[in-house]
C-alpha cells in the first residue's frame, strides 16, 4: 500500500498591505501628458481656445504630439475635454 501524505499545508502568515496612493491607469495618465502637451503647445503659439491641426503640430516640430492625439481619441474628444474648438475643414460645406 503506497505511503500517504500527511503533511498539511502551512497556512502562510500574511503582511498588512501597504497603503498606497492610487494609480492612475495608463491611458489617463497618457491623456493627461497630452493635455498637458497640448496646453503648453496653445500657450507658445498664441492659439487660445482653438484645437490646432495636426499640420499646425507638426510644422513646429510637434508631430509626435499629433500623433498620440490621433492614438487617444482624436482632435474632436480632445477639444471637448479641453474646451477647445475645431476648426472648420478647408473647404468644407457649410450646410446652408
Amino acid at each position: 500500500m503506497p505511503a500517504q501524505n500527511t503533511k498539511r499545508s502551512t497556512a502562510s502568515t500574511s503582511q498588512p498591505k501597504r497603503a498606497s496612493a492610487p494609480r492612475k491607469s495608463a491611458n489617463t495618465q497618457i491623456q493627461s501628458e497630452i493635455d498637458r502637451d497640448l496646453k503648453a503647445w496653445i500657450r507658445q503659439n498664441g492659439k487660445r481656445g482653438a484645437m490646432p491641426s495636426r499640420g499646425e503640430l507638426t510644422k513646429t516640430g510637434h508631430g509626435q504630439l499629433a500623433t498620440r492625439i490621433h492614438h487617444h481619441g482624436g482632435s474632436g474628444a480632445i477639444a471637448k475635454r479641453l474646451g477647445l474648438q475645431l476648426r472648420s475643414q478647408r473647404g468644407a460645406k457649410s450646410g446652408r
